[in-house]
């Protein structure tokens, strides 16, 4: 039977950090290159645009169904702005969660790090992310809407109790499937100017906080 000694974990142990140094020094570069301020980079004041979705119709949840033939066209664009919203509000939940997490992850590490540097610059992204969510929903003047209180409550267990490596992964499952629906949302000409500044921004800062998750789930991952 093969034994792992001491110094080889140790040995793995450094380069593994080493790794993690690394990553986050590309991520901070990045993030010094592309980061954007969305009180500045969006025109807040332009009216939205008549005809123009809130999100694109294949994305709707009524699309292509009987429902959705027998709707008017206006009513149709009104469906995606409250469906819009409805995002919005998730994305703004998901991210209060997912900065939670990242504070218990650093909690214990060294300060001075370009990795807890780089999950401190994530935290200050998803803020202004959720500033921005909230913005663009009031400003389409649609209700918020929260997620079911069980979920709610269930959520403040999760991020008391979550191991990293469940962090990470359930950071990858949400990141990944709203970062799918917003790459088809923001080259799309049919959808509102300021939704898809929204959109663009979110998927340009959220492939660091993809890459950052991806990496440090893998490092984790090796001795589980």
């Amino acid at each position: 039977m093969t034994t792992v000694t001491d110094s080889e974990v140790l040995r793995d142990a450094l380069g593994l950090l080493r790794d993690r140094e690394e990553v986050a020094e590309r991520l901070l570069a990045s993030s010094a290159k592309h980061s954007f301020d969305p009180d500045k980079e969006l025109d807040w004041d332009a009216p939205f645009e008549d005809g123009k979705w809130f999100w694109p119709p294949e994305l709707l949840s009524l699309y292509d169904t009987p429902m959705w033939r027998r709707m008017s066209e206006d009513q149709r664009l009104e469906l995606s702005r409250h469906e819009a919203a409805s995002l919005g509000s998730l994305g703004i939940w998901f991210e209060i969660i997912l900065m939670q997490l990242l504070v218990r992850h650093i909690y214990d590490k060294p300060v001075t790090s370009n990795h807890v540097r780089y999950a401190l610059t994530e935290i200050a992204d998803e803020c202004r992310h959720s500033m921005m969510f909230a913005r663009v929903i009031k400003k389409g003047g649609s209700p918020t809407y929260p997620v079911p209180r069980l979920y709610h409550n269930l959520a403040r267990v999760l991020k008391t109790v979550s191991t990293t490596p469940g962090s990470f992964a359930a950071t990858l499952l949400g990141e990944e499937i709203l970062d799918w629906m917003q790459r088809l949302t923001f080259p799309d000409e049919r959808v509102q100017s300021l939704m898809r500044g929204v959109t663009r921004i979110h998927v340009v800062e959220e492939a660091r906080h993809v890459r950052y998750a991806r990496e440090e789930l893998r490092r984790q991952m090796v001795r589980a």
